[in-house]
């Protein structure tokens, strides 16, 4: 099979590209991480199969509107009234 003929059939079935698939999933993975551990981002992007923390924190940001730092601060620290 092609990999064309694979990305058409994996959309077709699941909605999405298996890329963005991927992306997705690496970045949930880095979102449990930011929110269990006191990695850094840099290794935390690594864990997460990104070789660029600049790529990294930019399809971050994407996804979820905060920067890495931004989130790991949001969910560790409620807001207080």
């Amino acid at each position: 099979m092609s990999r064309s003929c694979f990305q058409h059939l994996y959309k077709d079935f699941f909605g999405v590209s298996p890329m963005a698939d991927v992306i997705a999933s690496r970045i949930e993975h880095a979102k449990y991480l930011l929110t269990t551990t006191d990695i850094s981002v840099k290794k935390i992007a690594e864990m997460s199969g990104y070789a660029s923390e600049i790529h990294f924190m930019r399809q971050f940001k994407q996804q979820t509107g905060q920067t890495p730092s931004q989130y790991r601060e949001h969910k560790i620290k409620p807001d207080r009234l």
